[in-house]
């Protein structure tokens, strides 16, 4: 709202996706303030503390899951993360060349977010049907003192299913008619 009424466009002329967005027309709108050599820090730093944050995030559910698997990992934790990040390291130098920009957008657009859905969608059927909703509410009881109600049994076994495959479908079709 800010570039559209500094620069009078539409909003939808101002405002686009994805790294533009955070790189360009954040940054633009930014340089425009008053105080903008320090907004500009605020931003950049509150940038950096959400992308380490989220890496951390991720990477501390591959160390435990890797480490409950193989206890060897665990006697050397520190070798281990090492080793982690330092593949991170080695699978991240492509986006810093010139087509880095088409390979963050690739992975963002084919490979995030359909692997998260189809992730999140086994879940939710390997939960709520191989494992059982009647064997999940009773270890739900087991720790909490209750079983869950007839709203959250219905979510995990129609609701969230269902509306993941719709998901997956329609981001399936998004795909294939995107030109």
């Amino acid at each position: 709202g800010y570039m559209s009424e500094i620069s009078g466009r539409d909003i939808k002329d101002v405002a686009e996706q994805g790294s533009t967005l955070v790189f360009i027309v954040y940054p633009e709108a930014i340089a425009t303030m008053p105080w903008a050599p320090v907004w500009a820090v605020f931003f950049f730093l509150m940038l950096l503390t959400l992308g380490l944050d989220s890496s951390f995030g991720g990477s501390e559910a591959i160390i435990t899951a890797l480490s409950d698997v193989f206890p060897v990992l665990r006697q050397h934790r520190e070798w281990f993360v090492g080793i982690l990040f330092s593949f991170y390291f080695i699978i991240g130098i492509p986006s810093c060349t010139d087509a880095g920009v088409y390979f963050v957008e690739l992975l963002q657009n084919y490979a995030a977010f359909y692997s998260i859905i189809i992730a999140v969608l086994f879940e939710a059927i390997a939960v709520s049907w191989l494992y059982g909703i009647t064997r999940i509410s009773e270890d739900i009881k087991e720790m909490l003192g209750t079983k869950p109600g007839k709203f959250w049994i219905i979510t995990w076994c129609l609701v969230a299913p269902l509306f993941l495959g719709v998901i997956k479908k329609d981001h399936m079709f998004f795909l294939m008619n995107d030109p």
